[in-house]
């Protein structure tokens, strides 16, 4: 009896210690994992990130995007990252983008809609894709380097607007403490809408296929005490085309700068350089 019981003892130990060999190792996130395919640098209004359990959630500077995350920007928004290569992009307004590893480790984004562009590249280890073709590293950086518009350092016109019907609606708000707007007040507004600026020179570059674009557009815009844009237009340009045109000056219309306790503004005149 005693010798049965040691016999069935010894196989109860036999069997666990078995068992233990025999199970499978936990899985464990490699660095590389942990680290991310891409790390955030910059975000400029609302940007959603969604990983592949479809959970959404805001991004923000130094967030890390990981395999099968998919980044998407709204109208106002843009969103710059880099790679662990080192190459740095910065994603237009209205864009969709997915991230993923190859075998190799390379990393491949999709396009889903919108743009990307290469800002700086220092090793080639990835693939950008877009409708299923293959983008080259002069197709990623063409639109920056011939189309990137810059804001002029040189004062443009103005002068107060005429009376306005909304006057009445403005002249009950008197609590401002900025009299009136200067300059630089002006210029700093308009240097924040130049990604924005740049992606309609992009989108008329895709539909035109016209790579040599330069010149000078002026704008035209009133901005009233409450920081809000009314009226703009086109006053001049080198591009004859009404969907650019409308795409410049709803750019402008949703700009907003600071309240003052004045009269409106006319910007009569204000040129953007494409170089």
């Amino acid at each position: 009896m005693k010798r049965r019981l040691l016999i069935s003892f010894g196989l109860i130990v036999l069997g666990v210690i078995v068992y233990w060999l025999s199970r499978p190792e936990p899985s464990v996130s490699s660095p590389k994992d942990l680290n991310g395919i891409a790390v955030i640098d910059e975000v400029v209004g609302k940007v959603i990130l969604k990983n592949s359990q479809d959970e959404m959630s805001m991004l923000t500077s130094q967030s890390k995007v990981l395999e099968n995350d998919t980044l998407s920007t709204d109208q106002d928004s843009t969103v710059n990252f880099h790679l662990g290569s080192g190459a740095k992009f910065q994603m237009a307004p209205l864009t969709k983008v997915i991230f993923e590893n190859d075998a190799h480790h390379q990393v491949n984004m999709t396009i889903l809609e919108g743009q990307v562009q290469l800002l700086s590249q220092e090793k080639g280890s990835f693939d950008v894709t877009k409708k299923g073709k293959s983008l080259n590293l002069s197709e990623l950086k063409i639109n920056i380097e011939l189309a990137k518009p810059t804001v002029p350092t040189e004062t443009p016109q103005l002068q107060t607007a005429p009376a306005m019907p909304t006057t009445q609606s403005i002249q009950k708000k008197t609590s401002r403490e900025t009299t009136s707007l200067d300059q630089e007040d002006i210029n700093k507004v308009m240097r924040n809408q130049t990604s924005f600026l740049h992606r309609c020179y992009i989108n008329y570059m895709l539909r035109s296929q016209r790579l040599d674009l330069t010149g000078q557009v002026v704008l035209s815009f009133i901005i009233q005490p409450d920081g809000k844009v009314l009226n703009p237009k086109i006053i001049s340009s080198p591009i004859q085309e009404d969907q650019l045109d409308r795409c410049l000056t709803d750019v402008i219309s949703r700009a907003r700068f600071k309240e003052f306790n004045s009269q409106p503004i006319l910007v009569q005149a204000y040129p953007i350089h494409l170089d």
